[in-house]
Order: structure tokens, then sequence, then C-alpha cells
């Protein structure tokens, strides 16, 4: 038995996420069809973070177990051949049995992008937004997700998928800054964990304390609040790129 180890690059413009879901199409179910195709035998490709329809990833980590001994450059190249051109398998390594993507990520990272210019070429990769945003407001608002805090007011009610075995919510984040790029405004955002939505719903509030809705203040009368109900909206996907998994 080996344990293989993928670093994966994919558009989500496409597809519907990263878990299985029927009838649909999504990252972690066109894999495991290509690796079945490629070493005749099923296998479970275990992602380190599950994104929703319509995210992007540039380091997505992933694993597998296989009994089949294939060499490295012939996982990649022999799995790259049956991908389609929205999905790119970047890396293959062979690692301990007991690894496992998802259990044995230590932080990630992402990135989300929103667009004051309007862009054609960019439209499936940036929330596109027509009204002028303080960019020192919502790095100051940034500042309050800082540390470690209970996010319910920041995730999508009833998902404790990735709670693992601490109170429902809870997480660390270690840096969340805003700059610019151009014509768009960028947040990099690291934490130990990342529940459904979060990042989004983040940089909702944030885009709304950039338009003087909400106070920078606010973003820890929220966090206390534990109701998400007080947070600002939902931004859209496609602003949305998990950039890299640290383990």
């Amino acid at each position: 038995m080996r344990n293989y180890k993928l670093t994966l690059e994919y558009d989500g413009s496409d597809f519907h996420g990263w878990q299985i879901q029927p009838g649909l199409r999504t990252v972690q179910g066109v894999s495991e069809e290509a690796f079945k195709i490629l070493l005749q035998e099923s296998v479970q490709v275990v992602g380190a973070g599950r994104t929703d329809g319509g995210v992007h990833a540039l380091g997505q980590v992933a694993n597998f177990k296989t009994n089949k001994e294939i060499p490295l450059s012939g996982m990649q190249k022999g799995g790259n051949s049956l991908l389609p051109e929205d999905l790119w398998i970047k890396k293959v390594e062979e690692v301990p049995l007991d690894f496992n993507a998802r259990f044995d990520a230590k932080s990630k990272v992402y990135r989300y992008e929103v667009s004051r210019v309007r862009s054609p070429l960019k439209r499936r990769f940036a929330w596109e937004v027509d009204y002028s945003l303080d960019l020192d407001r919502m790095e100051e608002g940034a500042k309050g997700f800082w540390g470690e805090h209970d996010f319910t007011s920041f995730s999508k009610n009833g998902d404790s998928s990735e709670t693992l075995n601490h109170e429902p919510y809870f997480s660390t984040v270690s840096r969340c800054r805003w700059h610019k790029e151009g014509g768009s405004f960028v947040l990099e955002i690291e934490g130990i964990r990342f529940f459904r939505n979060m990042v989004r719903i983040m940089v909702g509030t944030l885009v709304e304390v950039g338009r003087g809705r909400f106070s920078p203040l606010d973003i820890q009368r929220m966090l206390e609040a534990k109701n998400r109900c007080v947070a600002g909206p939902t931004a859209p996907p496609q602003g949305l790129c998990l950039v890299e998994v640290k383990y």
C-alpha cells in the first residue's frame, strides 16, 4: 500500500465544489474518476479543504492510497492526461501511510479579490463592485479577526464539519490583511481552519465596512454576538482562491 500526496490547481468556475455530490461535477469526483482509469482500481481522494462551488485553488492538497506501484512522474503525467483542462496536478509525492491531507493540515492560506474595474477577462476570478471602498477602514476591520475567536457569526448556520474536537466554530486567524493590486482590493488570510462560507462572509462584512455601512469596531461586536444574522452578506465565490495548505 502506498500513499500519494497531490498538489492541485483548478478553476472552480464549472465545478460544484470539491466534495462528491450525486449527478454534479466536482473536483473530488473528477479526480477519482481519472485515477480509477489510470490505476484500474477505485481510490478515495481526500482533500485538505472542501472548497465551495465556484471557488478556485492554486495549492489544494489531497491524498489517496493505492496498491499500485507507478513512478511519481508517471502518476503525475498519467493523471493529467486524464483530467480536464480546468484541473491540473502540479506535484505528486509519496508520503507515509498515516498522512491525511485534511487532518494533518496546520493552516490554510486564502486570497479574495474585489475588483473596482470591470474586466471580462477577470470576472470569473474576482468580485466586481461598482461602488467606492475605503481601504483603511477595511484594513482596520480585518485586524479584528486576528487571534482565536468563535466564528459562529461568520459561518453558514449548522456547519460543524471541520470543528474536530474543538468547540464549534472556534479557530485562530494568524493573518488577515488587505492590499491594493491595480484596480483591485485583495484580502490574504491564514488560519488553522475555516468553516463553511467563513472567508466569504468575512469579506462581505469587510466590504460593508469599506462602504461605511459598518464601523471597523463592529467586527468585535459581531464576533461576540455568535449570531450569523449580525454579520454582513456572503461574498460571491468567484473571488476566492485557496492559495496554500501548510503542514
